[in-house]
């Protein structure tokens, strides 16, 4: 064009603009570099300001980064216009609580027991579980050694699925006959084999209840078994119930206000697994 003699060449690569007048009759008028300096110069002053401190900043005003922060987690002096909305929560799966009969009766006082928790637990949103350790064959522990080194016991049977559920449950519940000052032998054979659990930490933080049926005493010293497993296992241990004169059948299904004190038992359970 006719003004290529007073408008400098345009910035490329590896060039340098040139400052000039503006010519008003430039085809280029609104590229030419004597228009964009003053852009830049703008520009880079907005670009200043918004890379202040924050104690230097307007209210209001700041990079992403400021709004955002490290890990995605804004911050109290962010932009609102730039904070980013709370993502929803991942829906959890429904809690579980998986209760453990060591009596030979079937629906017998410990079982029955055993369910008035269970049904207060699922009042409370819990799926629910129901083993019972008579009807399985459980070695008892040999002191092999092998689950220090392994994080799991090496015996093959019914136990090795018991563990894999118990360590899936959030909430437990042990219900047992007392037997000579202490709980039944096939619960003392599946709390033995949790001794793997301990080293690896596999059962830490887990909340459990525990359902003693006794005639008259011995119930005390077969709890210790328990608080030796809550201590071992780094488990919370709930507030046991003991049940008495319980040598019959119906006791428990019979006492209204117990069987209420255990539904209750199983929702403070179910709560407590959920938090």
């Amino acid at each position: 064009p006719a003004c290529e003699a007073t408008c400098p060449p345009m910035k490329g690569k590896g060039q340098r603009a040139v400052t000039a007048s503006p010519n008003a009759n430039c085809p280029k008028n609104e590229l030419h570099p004597a228009k964009r300096q003053p852009l830049r110069i703008l520009a880079s002053g907005l670009y200043s300001l918004w890379c202040l401190p924050t104690r230097y900043r307007p209210a209001g005003h700041g990079p992403r980064e400021a709004a955002v922060g490290f890990g995605g987690q804004a911050r109290a002096n962010a932009c609102p216009r730039r904070t980013r909305r709370p993502r929803a929560k991942a829906r959890r799966n429904p809690m579980r609580v998986l209760a453990i009969s060591g009596s030979p009766i079937r629906d017998g006082n410990t079982e029955t027991a055993l369910r008035a928790i269970l049904e207060g637990a699922q009042a409370r949103g819990a799926t629910t579980g129901f083993v019972r350790l008579y009807e399985l064959r459980i070695e008892p522990c040999d002191a092999c050694g092998a689950c220090v080194s392994s994080g799991r016991c090496v015996i093959e049977d019914a136990a090795t699925s018991i563990l894999e559920e118990i360590e899936a449950a959030d909430g437990l519940v042990f219900g047992s006959p007392v037997y000579w000052n202490a709980v039944s032998g096939p619960m003392k054979h599946l709390i033995d084999r949790t001794y793997y659990a301990a080293h690896a930490k596999q059962l830490a933080g887990k909340r459990f209840a525990v359902v003693l049926v006794q005639h008259s005493s011995g119930a005390d010293d077969a709890l210790g078994t328990f608080r030796c497993f809550a201590d071992e296992q780094r488990c919370t241990m709930l507030e046991p119930v003991v049940v008495n004169t319980a040598d019959r059948q119906g006791v428990v299904a019979g006492d209204r206000g117990l069987l209420q004190r255990l539904r209750a038992l199983g929702e403070r359970l179910a709560s407590q697994a959920a938090s």
